[in-house]
């Protein structure tokens, strides 16, 4: 399926959020999937956090 023919599924009553662990800042290049383990796609840390309108956190687990 071509991406101009996705479309949200969601219902849009509900909200949902978006947590990114704050250690991955480190890094310049995160990895991040797209619902299968052949849709992974490269993007710098902080236009992660933007594009998804994320809340940084400490989520990692030392």
């Amino acid at each position: 399926m071509k991406s101009e023919r996705v479309i949200d599924q969601k219902p849009h009553d509900i909200q949902e959020s978006v947590l990114i662990d704050g250690t991955l800042a480190r890094f310049e290049t995160v990895y991040a999937a797209a619902g299968s383990a052949k849709a992974i796609f490269a993007v710098p840390y902080e236009t992660l956090v933007e594009i998804t309108g994320g809340s940084v956190a400490d989520l990692a687990k030392e």
